[in-house]
């Protein structure tokens, strides 16, 4: 009887362990931060992203209009894609998306539902292209020159 109570403890205190664990890496309260590293993993930059959410701004090397794509990092660290703004139709530009498309004040708005991990580019060569996070536009060249790698993913912490 005595041994029955003592796996009934280690299992019920494995079971909390796991839970608290899940609430605590799985909170969509846990901050979030970009991580911007180069090809060869060494960590560049950390931005702490308001309100999870930040903007990946390019401008397009055709239109030479500035696109907007919108993302919000998820509870797990994954980087959702939810929005997709810009200026010119055309060559290389979406006219669909799985939540639907439409014009407002002359922009091409799409709602995007795409989940990722990371994020890999090539820094531009057309002046413009980075990151906006609370307001703030953080351009690819500052750390990195025009064709060197980039990539990006995000983690949580509390």
């Amino acid at each position: 009887m005595k041994t029955v109570r003592i796996i009934q403890g280690v299992i019920i205190a494995i079971i909390l362990a796991v839970l608290v664990t899940a609430v605590f890496f799985l909170s969509p309260f846990a901050k979030a931060e970009l991580l911007i590293q180069d090809d060869d993993g060494t960590i560049l930059a950390i931005l702490p992203l308001a309100n999870r959410q930040f903007d990946f701004v390019f401008i397009h090397s055709i239109h030479l209009t500035k696109v907007e794509e919108m993302y919000r990092v998820t509870a797990a660290g994954k980087l959702h894609l939810y929005e997709l703004r810009y200026q010119s139709s055309g060559v290389g530009m979406p006219a669909d998306a799985e939540g639907g498309y439409k014009l407002e004040d002359g922009h091409f708005i799409l709602q995007m539902d795409r989940t990722i991990r990371t994020i890999p580019l090539f820094v531009s060569i057309v002046p413009g292209h980075g990151i906006t996070t609370g307001g703030t536009f953080f351009p690819f060249t500052r750390w990195a020159k025009p064709e060197d790698i980039l990539i990006l993913s995000a983690r949580t912490h509390f």
